[in-house]
């Protein structure tokens, strides 16, 4: 059992993703692109929206190739580097059967929480990855994708992972 306060590291976080079952790291991965949808451009919320309703549609329907040719559509756009579209595209991946997507699209979620750890003004280098993952900005993403670890974990369907996660707040659109 883990001391409250205790730090979470980034070892733990993929340890508890690998321990997800292949269908669970799917359900993981679409849990993540929900919660980053809210931190989306305003250009890219209605795109993203729909594109995360047919993934959760293409897995109820074992749709596989409408999730790959929706990736495609999302591979193309000039903005996929964007964490939120990333983590969008890596779960139509996932939801399609690509290998290792699942994970890519949860690393988008930390990876967008690291871009959001404050550095001063003028701050011209990095601090090392130890620190910065003990922010708090960091740890309560890792903290919500431990959480959502265990429920995707303990869910028997993954309509009980959408209605767990949309009763999760997203995260806001406070961009850098």
């Amino acid at each position: 059992m883990r001391d409250v306060g205790e730090l979470l590291t980034l070892d733990e976080h993929k340890a508890r993703l690998a321990a997800l079952t292949d269908v669970q790291a799917v359900w993981m991965a679409l849990a993540c692109a929900e919660r980053l949808l809210g931190r989306a451009s305003p250009d890219q919320q209605s795109v993203l929206r729909d594109a995360l309703t047919s993934a959760w549609e293409s897995l109820a329907t074992a749709d596989s190739e409408r999730a790959a040719t929706l990736a495609a559509v999302l591979e193309e756009r000039d903005d996929l580097d964007d964490d939120p579209v990333a983590a969008v595209f890596y779960a139509l991946e996932a939801v399609a059967g690509v290998p290792d997507a699942a994970g890519w699209g949860a690393a988008r979620g930390i990876d967008d929480a690291f871009e959001r750890v404050p550095y001063p003004d003028g701050a011209t280098g990095f601090r090392p990855l130890e620190e910065d993952t003990a922010t708090e900005t960091v740890q309560q993403e890792l903290r919500w994708q431990m959480l959502a670890a265990d429920v995707v974990s303990g869910s028997a369907t993954a309509d009980d992972v959408m209605a767990w996660v949309q009763q999760q707040p997203s995260l806001g659109s406070d961009r850098p």
